[in-house]
């Protein structure tokens, strides 16, 4: 699940900024506006922008989580 967010992320980033390369596909704007943007490609409604990212970075730390106690014990 983590791994499908994560690419539907990247795929609202290159939607959002038109940028197909580079670092900023792969990583959430710092932008309000931008993220805000994100966000909205990604079906969140208008001014949810903070909340998308809480609920990127959680998926994020339950994946690291899962890794670490699969991989490294």
């Amino acid at each position: 699940a983590s791994w499908e967010l994560a690419s539907r992320v990247r795929d609202a980033n290159v939607l959002w900024s038109g940028r197909t390369d580079g670092p900023h596909t792969d990583v959430l704007p710092h932008d309000r506006t931008a993220l805000s943007g994100v966000a909205r490609v990604m079906g969140y409604p208008a001014g949810s922008g903070a909340a998308f990212e809480e609920e990127y970075l959680r998926a994020a730390r339950r994946a690291r989580a899962v890794v670490e106690r699969v991989f490294y014990g």
